[in-house]
């Protein structure tokens, strides 16, 4: 086995490096390893993680680590264009493949055993992996790292970055950054473990590696465009890390490349132990069925009370919701759907007949609705009381007695009035005759948490409902910047968001997070979120685990704000106007969530939710996906029966509006309302009821891509 490949990693930490010419698999087979990346910790176990080529990191706390070293030869050999990618490990199922191939790599090495032919393979079919599945346009993730690695180092790394051609000193990148040169310096190593004059050279040796094997530029344009002042220069610099000149690295062979970082050899007993934890593994892994899903799991999570909030932006979108009776496909038993009429709406009250009004507000009490306002005055509250004391005057005693579950949340915003205000309109209120609940639009506090801290304490002490965060009207959406070239699984990490929510220590308040960006795909800007089945439901999941509820449109309203919407401009249903509806009744119930499957604990049937994840975690790749396989059991051998089972999917055929009717022809024409519901009719799962005797074998699932299934087995 090469060894400049694959080594077994045995010392506790190691110091800080840059990764050159290659990336780096790391997979602790003992205990657990604390990996930093630039300014970012990360806790490994059992799990493959990848540096990548110019990548700094570091490692602490490690007990047994197989590291496998591939450098870019490998990828071009193959084909591909190894340095305009960044890759990731996050495969879901492939990760098993990785681990696989790298225990078969690492029992051979550990025999001495030199590189044969079908080791050659091995890696050349990780090399395949990864570069097909894991790949990631490199200007991309050069945006998720700024969001995701640099930390309270981001500007100083992003400056260093987009200007490593210049010629970079300690004090001319303290004085572009108005910083002192000592602190500059003392950052680095404090908070990096290495210094800053290292960092830049080893960055300019890794991009200078690229030039040297990508084009046929002489040593002395490759110096002088990384802005070194002259080639002996930089062949000097470069021979100080890399033991060998330029010229020499340009012709050496990738059986020779090694990384930076010192892995010690194995000595004493600690190869015999490291085989033995290897075997272990292997036997583990023989005859291992992948991707096993059991139906009958019952470590279940307590669900929690979460808030749809479906807001009304035009009297039309009223009109639909309440009178033609959309309200009626979002409720059921445990529903917490709530109304939100923006202020719009309001201003244009005396457009509306009291006929209409009439209906709206009995329709609303009748069906025990929750619908909510915007107050900027106590005179909304005295008009919306009114409106709605009409309507109960003419009810008779038993039906006031039998609709009485309704709610009308009041919600105050705080950048339009002080606390002290909205406190004596809240006294105001203690006589009101109606249902009321209060809720506070909290979003200004986030643009200035330090400013606006103070007034936290007094907030708790009114003790609202519900605080709104509003996405539409922050200063940036998620308080990120520009997030148009981020990735979906970043964003829903909602990183600056819940930093802000424990600066302000409002996390244990109900938060309800209104206008989720309707995220377009960085692959493909005609998938969106709206359309995209396994998107809505990360995000949707995202949401229920960082806040207590969310806010989408009717409509598609990109005019203001490009948020989640159950129907397009032109009124047609998008996939998540067709999903929400089971996301409602589902949230309600206990549940057992995995990486790419989640399993409802439901009275009459076990309920399985699975999703492709590859449309997440490939974002940024085009490429054609193969079906991938999973396997559905029990657990418990004693339930292997014949079953009845109802399959419903939604793919990028069935349950998708793009399918049946392109944008530019929904475009094109208006739409009627008949002709949308005849639409709407043919926009549905595909439904498949078939009986499976799981005494003989799994129920196989063939998962395609940016497709969802939602499996029902009935219960015995």
């Amino acid at each position: 086995m090469a060894k400049s490949c694959l080594h077994i990693l045995t010392n506790n930490e190691y110091a800080t490096t840059r990764c050159q010419d290659g990336i780096v698999l790391f997979w602790p087979i003992d205990g657990e390893i604390e990996l930093q990346k630039f300014r970012k910790s990360k806790i490994i176990e059992d799990d493959i993680y990848i540096i990548n080529h110019l990548d700094v990191f570091s490692i602490k706390n490690n007990k047994k680590t197989i590291m496998l070293y591939l450098s870019s030869d490998w990828f071009a050999e193959l084909g591909f264009t190894f340095f305009n990618y960044h890759y990731t490990a996050k495969l879901i199922k492939s990760s098993y493949n990785l681990k696989c191939l790298l225990l078969k790599l690492t029992y051979r090495y550990l025999d001495n055993q030199p590189l044969n032919d079908a080791d050659i393979r091995k890696l050349q079919d990780i090399i395949k992996i990864i570069a097909k599945e894991a790949s990631m346009d490199k200007k991309i993730a050069q945006n998720q790292y700024r969001y995701a690695y640099y930390g309270d180092l981001r500007d100083e790394l992003e400056y260093i970055y987009q200007n490593v051609n210049q010629r970079l000193t300690l004090k001319s990148v303290a004085d572009k950054l108005f910083v002192s040169k000592s602190n500059l310096s003392s950052q680095f190593h404090l908070l990096m473990g290495m210094g800053f004059k290292k960092y830049i050279d080893t960055l300019k040796i890794g991009k200078s590696i690229e030039i040297l094997l990508t084009t046929d530029s002489t040593i002395s344009n490759i110096s002088e465009h990384l802005g070194f002042s002259s080639s002996s220069t930089y062949s000097k610099m470069f021979k100080s890390y890399m033991d060998i000149t330029p010229n020499e690295y340009r012709n050496l062979s990738k059986f020779n490349k090694r990384i930076m970082l010192n892995p010690e050899p194995l000595v004493g007993g600690m190869a015999q132990e490291v085989k033995e934890v290897i075997l272990n593994y292997i036997d583990h892994y023989k005859n291992h069925l992948t991707d096993v899903i059991h139906i009958d799991e019952d470590k279940f999570e307590i669900p929690k009370l979460f808030q749809t909030v479906v807001q009304i932006n035009t009297y039309t979108e009223m009109k639909l919701v309440f009178l033609e009776g959309i309200f009626k496909t979002l409720l059921n038993k445990n529903s917490q759907v709530v109304f939100f009429i923006m202020p719009s709406i309001l201003k244009s009250k005396n457009t509306m007949s009291e006929e209409e009004k009439f209906t709206i507000i009995k329709t609303i009490i009748e069906s025990d609705l929750k619908i909510a306002f915007n107050i900027n005055d106590i005179e909304t509250t005295y008009y919306v009381e009114e409106a709605f004391m009409n309507v109960i005057r003419q009810l008779s005693p038993n039906e006031i007695n039998h609709h009485n579950n309704y709610e009308v949340h009041f919600v105050f915003d705080l950048s339009l009035m002080e606390i002290r205000t909205i406190y004596r309109m809240i006294l105001k209120l203690h006589n009101i005759m109606l249902n009321v609940k209060l809720g506070l639009n909290i979003t200004c506090l986030f643009d200035k948490p330090s400013v606006f801290k103070s007034l936290v304490s007094q907030i708790k002490r009114l003790k609202f409902n519900s605080l709104i965060i509003d996405n539409a009207n922050l200063s940036s959406p998620y308080l990120m910047g520009e997030s148009d070239e981020l990735l979906l699984k970043n964003i829903l990490h909602f990183k600056n968001l819940k930093k802000v929510i424990n600066e302000l220590d409002i996390e244990q308040e109900k938060l309800i997070f209104l206008n989720v960006e309707n995220h377009k795909l960085l692959n493909n800007k005609e998938r969106d979120l709206s359309n995209s089945a396994p998107l809505i439901y990360k995000t949707l999941s995202a949401l229920y685990h960082n806040f207590d509820g969310f806010g989408l449109n009717i409509f598609d309203n990109h005019q203001t704000f490009n948020a989640m919407h159950l129907y397009d401009k032109n009124g047609f249903k998008t996939t998540l106007g067709l999903i929400l509806e089971k996301f409602i009744e589902y949230v309600s119930k206990p549940k057992y969530e995995n990486s790419y499957y989640s399993i409802f604990d439901i009275e009459n049937y076990h309920c399985l939710v699975i999703y492709d994840w590859r449309v997440i975690e490939s974002e940024t790749i085009m490429s054609n996906f193969e079906d991938s396989q999973v396997y559905i059991n029990f657990k418990n051998n004693v339930l292997n029966d014949k079953y009845l089972i109802v399959i419903e999917t939604l793919d990028e055929n069935s349950g998708n509006i793009n399918h049946l009717i392109s944008k530019e022809l929904r475009d094109k024409y208006e739409w009627n309302p008949s002709l949308l519901s005849k639409i709407d009719n043919y926009l549905k799962p595909a439904i498949e009821i078939k009986e499976h005797n799981f005494s003989n074998n799994s129920l196989n699932i063939n998962v395609t891509f940016n497709a969802l299934y939602i499996i029902k087995i009935g219960k015995k």
